[in-house]
């Protein structure tokens, strides 16, 4: 947390005190907390301008935009509300491309192969434009590159086509690292009054959401013999990125181990809220169950846009048939939801989600850095680790529902992680 965030907190604790004060008649001692607020609010005035100038003048691994000086940390609700319509403004909506939706339209014709070939051989002598690329963002020669951001975006986009439900969920871009979105606390209720009436007030209805970058990495082994002589080296590592983050953020999306908080390594899966709707079912998975995941969405005036389930159990739906034989077909109550199947849902489970009720946020760029193992130079390979900030964030508990099977429980149903190396795949894109 930022130090005048630290300041403002405690600005807040000191007028809640004077206010006690005051409504306890202790008039003086009220009166004498205001120089204890006007030097707080003198002394925060200060750290602001501090960690402006500091942002300002960052220079770090992979935080690299001039936007970054314009983002600040709100202070109260009402700045979290605006924050959050300007950051959805610009979300990247399901079925909607990251590439097409940046201004940054430099590097454009850098090449991943030749830009990671160039970097982890030291040979540049085909490829010229990542050559005085690096030389643009004048990388320390520490072997830290950040890979272009239209580039990053395109291979976040073939992660989220790859995704069943990383690409069903708006994806927000962590420009320096932290964003502060808006959470549904409480429905907001309508009242009929008279002219001249008071409208009675509602509870809080918002409460503050912070996705907060956690580091998401791998270690990709690659052979000398594919960086040296590979014609498609760009796209299979770009197609073994993809599927590594797709996966990755499928998972991290449903069963993330963290805890919400600011220091936790891993974010928070959206099954893991005890909030968030439940339902069950018995044998095997069918339409009807599946209902019963929509029907809490929709109490909760929201609406149920996808339906995902793990990939046998997906097939299995679609093919079961009546007593005549005949497909079944799914019923109107399920009408406008997208049935999907996932290997990262785990067995005896489903999940029914109205996406607007979930928000992924991502760091612009994707950075890899060259590396070594203690076998390489044995097995003729090279190493380098791919690695980005990510977060999730629910926004409205509501609009999730878990549906399991009678006896499963959340943490026997998560699917197993694929143990395969990258490098198996960029041998199969190499043939």
């Amino acid at each position: 947390m930022k130090k005048s965030t630290e300041m403002w907190q405690e600005l807040d604790a000191v007028k809640a005190e004077m206010e006690v004060l005051r409504n306890e008649g202790k008039i003086e001692e009220a009166h004498a907390k205001i120089a204890e607020i006007k030097n707080l609010q003198k002394e925060i005035e200060v750290q602001e301008a501090l960690e402006e100038d500091e942002l300002k003048n960052f220079k770090g691994d992979y935080i690299m935009t001039k936007d970054t000086q314009n983002i600040k940390e709100p202070k109260n609700m009402g700045e979290v509300k605006e924050m959050s319509g300007q950051l959805f403004k610009n979300a990247v909506m399901p079925h909607e491309q990251m590439a097409e939706k940046l201004k940054d339209n430099t590097h454009n014709d850098v090449d991943l192969g030749k830009l990671v070939s160039g970097v982890m051989t030291g040979n540049w002598s085909n490829a010229t434009r990542e050559r005085d690329y690096l030389n643009a963002i004048e990388s320390t020669g520490d072997g830290k590159v950040l890979i272009p951001q239209r580039l990053s975006a395109s291979i976040f986009d073939t992660a989220r086509a790859k995704s069943a439900i990383f690409g069903k969920v708006p994806a927000l871009q962590l420009t320096n690292g932290n964003l502060t979105v808006a959470k549904v606390a409480k429905d907001p209720k309508a009242y009929f009054v008279a002219e001249g009436e008071a409208i009675p007030f509602s509870d809080v209805t918002f409460a503050p959401v912070k996705l907060k970058s956690k580091i998401l990495a791998m270690l990709v082994p690659v052979s000398e013999v594919l960086l040296k002589d590979g014609q498609n080296v760009g796209e299979a590592l770009h197609m073994a990125m993809a599927g590594a983050l797709a996966e990755a953020m499928d998972n991290a999306l449903l069963y993330g181990d963290g805890d919400g908080t600011d220091e936790a390594s891993a974010p928070k899966g959206i099954l893991t809220y005890p909030d968030i709707n439940k339902a069950t079912f018995t044998d095997s998975l069918k339409y009807t169950d599946l209902v019963k995941g929509v029907k809490p969405v929709a109490k909760a005036n929201l609406t149920a846009t996808d339906a995902i389930m793990p990939t046998d159990e997906y097939y299995d739906l679609l093919s079961s048939t009546n007593a005549n034989g005949d497909f079944l077909a799914p019923p109107k109550a399920l009408e406008g939801v997208e049935l999907d199947g996932s290997n990262n849902v785990g067995d005896g489970q489903a999940v029914v989600l109205d996406r607007n009720a979930v928000v992924v946020g991502v760091s612009p760029y994707l950075m890899f850095e060259r590396g070594y193992t203690s076998d390489q130079f044995q097995k003729l390979q090279k190493t380098f680790r791919l690695y980005m900030g990510v977060d999730i964030a629910l926004v409205n508990p509501n609009g999730v529902t878990h549906i399991a099977k009678d006896g499963v429980s959340l943490v026997t149903a998560q699917p197993k992680k694929s143990k395969k190396p990258i490098v198996e795949t960029l041998k199969d894109f190499s043939k």
